[in-house]
């Protein structure tokens, strides 16, 4: 089970959406620091990329749950 001590307390993080958010803010820090050099600008890359992998795998996620598998 993937826990992390947040504010003194344990919350879990295993659920799906808790495990995106953190591969994807990990893919995003990398990709930030390598394509970039100044800081504001690793900043904003990383935001971008953070919020472009979380919102496209909402909406394939909901474009799958349509489909009849």
């Amino acid at each position: 089970m993937c826990t992390i001590l947040l504010w003194g307390e344990n919350r879990n993080l295993a659920s799906h959406f808790g495990l995106l958010v953190l591969f994807s803010m990990f893919v995003s820090l990398v990709f930030a620091v390598l394509m970039r050099e100044n800081p504001r600008e690793q900043l904003r890359l990383g935001g971008t990329l953070l919020a472009s992998f979380v919102l496209s795998a909402i909406v394939l996620g909901w474009m799958m749950y349509a489909v009849p598998w």
